[in-house]
C-alpha cells in the first residue's frame, strides 16, 4: 500500500497539470466542478500508480532478487 500511495503522490501533479494544459477556456469552478475534478484526478492517480506498479515495479523487483540472490 505504501508504494501505492507513493506512485500516486508522485503522478498526481503529471495528472493535474496534464489536465489543466487541454483545457480550452478559462475555468469558473464552482464547488461542484472542484469535487469532480479533485476526485477524479485522485482516482486516476490511484490507477495510474497501480499500472505502474504492476507494470514497471513488479517485474523490476523480481529482476533485483534474480540477480541479487544469495548462493549457497
Amino acid at each position: 500500500m505504501a508504494r501505492l500511495t507513493y506512485g500516486a503522490y508522485l503522478l498526481h501533479p503529471i495528472i493535474i497539470f496534464g489536465f489543466l494544459r487541454t483545457k480550452k477556456i478559462l475555468f469558473h469552478w464552482t464547488y461542484p466542478e472542484m469535487v469532480m475534478f479533485t476526485c477524479g484526478s485522485v482516482v486516476l492517480s490511484y490507477i495510474a500508480a497501480l499500472l505502474l506498479s504492476v507494470f514497471i515495479e513488479g517485474p523490476t523487483m523480481g529482476l533485483e532478487k534474480a540477480i541479487l540472490r544469495k548462493k549457497k
